[in-house]
């Protein structure tokens, strides 16, 4: 795509926007001080001429603001305070006029430019894009874009999870708008604590970390544990000796990318069709995907036998494993054991079939307006 038309689709911060409605504070003033100047210099005339015995009386100040306003408007009402034939009023009427043309071609001028160029569209793009971050609840933010963070949308975008993402760039931005034209996207730095109030962190259900140095995340994790302290966080370490500050301040979960990849490269070596089966339960073209739900206490399987819940007939999600208070995993669906609030179920589903999942263990909808 043309690089301009990327500059068009390119997301404006609040500082630019406000940069731009400046723009047109000067012409406002230039026009304000003509007209406020006009009335007043045709005040002072008909005091003049009324001292010099040019007029029977001064104009009235009314009259001169009025006199200034049609003659700014060019609307043609004629010689309102009957300057013709007094020299001085109609030499300061001259200028009046030329400057006042002058003022609103300048006004004009500067109102087009701000339509053309599409200042207007930004602001009211940017506010709708507001409101939708202000209704959402229980949303992920995901800090940095990048490889890592196209990712990182794509999955979240296939099993319908809302997010909010936060990137510095311009030109990323600009560009994952073009992939995700219904993402929310925030142009601004993530480890500034007015970004993530204004990404909903106090509402969210968790935060993606993937800037692109390790400290910036730690930096990030700081500040978002601060404003949220009962959010998850998940963030990506560079080097392996992060993980463990990482952790120290309040980071929920760590994923190496050197781990991760060299145990990828031995799966991919030692059991390559359990890889195949991983991905293609992950990736975004697979509509059934793993999922996991917890348990909450009251709810319509609180209590009940997994075989007796019926949740493979009401929700078609395949359970597989279980994960008690104590962090022990059953797999073997057979043992007679009762569901309780706390248990984390896992299984396999489409996004629907989760959908109904989260509703009998009494899980909100991800994402749910307020």
């Amino acid at each position: 795509m043309p690089k301009s038309s990327r500059r068009r689709t390119r997301p404006r911060t609040a500082a630019e926007e406000a940069a731009d409605l400046r723009r047109l504070l000067p012409p406002f003033l230039l026009l304000t001080a003509i007209f406020f100047l006009g009335g007043v210099g045709y005040y002072i005339i008909g005091w003049y001429g009324h001292a010099t015995g040019r007029l029977s009386e001064p104009w009235p100040l009314y009259e001169c603001f009025f006199m200034t306003a049609i003659s700014l408007t060019t609307v043609g009402y004629g010689d309102w305070l009957g300057v013709r034939g007094f020299r001085a009023a109609e030499l300061y009427t001259i200028g009046v006029l030329v400057a006042g043309m002058g003022g609103v071609l300048y006004g004009v001028s500067e109102l087009t430019s701000y339509f053309v160029e599409g200042h207007l569209l930004h602001l009211m793009e940017r506010r709708r894009r507001m409101k939708k971050i202000e209704r959402l609840k229980d949303h992920a933010i995901l800090a940095g874009g990048g490889d890592t963070g196209v990712g990182v949308m794509r999955e979240l975008t296939s099993t319908k999870t809302p997010f909010v993402l936060i990137d510095s760039d311009a030109e990323e931005c600009a560009k994952l708008r073009e992939e995700f034209p219904e993402a929310l996207i925030l142009e601004g730095d993530a480890t500034e604590d007015d970004m993530l109030l204004r990404a909903g962190i106090e509402r969210a259900r968790g935060l993606i970390a993937c800037l692109p140095s390790d400290k910036d995340n730690l930096f990030l994790a700081i500040t978002a544990r601060n404003l949220n302290p009962n959010l998850r966080i998940v963030a990506r370490a560079l080097a392996e000796n992060m993980e463990e500050k990482l952790r120290a301040v309040g980071v929920d979960r760590v994923v190496s990318t050197s781990f991760t990849g060299g145990l990828r490269l031995a799966s991919e070596l030692i059991r390559p069709q359990v890889v195949t089966f991983l991905d293609r339960m992950i990736r975004e073209s697979e509509d059934f995907r793993f999922c996991e739900v917890q348990i909450q206490p009251g709810s319509e399987v609180d209590g009940v036998h997994l075989l007796k819940s019926g949740i493979r007939s009401k929700t078609g999600v395949n359970v597989i494993a279980i994960r008690d208070a104590s962090g022990r995993y059953h797999y073997n669906m057979d043992i007679e054991r009762e569901l309780r609030s706390g248990d984390i179920l896992f299984g396999i589903g489409n996004p629907e079939m989760v959908r109904k999942l989260r509703m009998i263990c009494g899980v909100p909808p991800e994402g749910e307006i307020s």
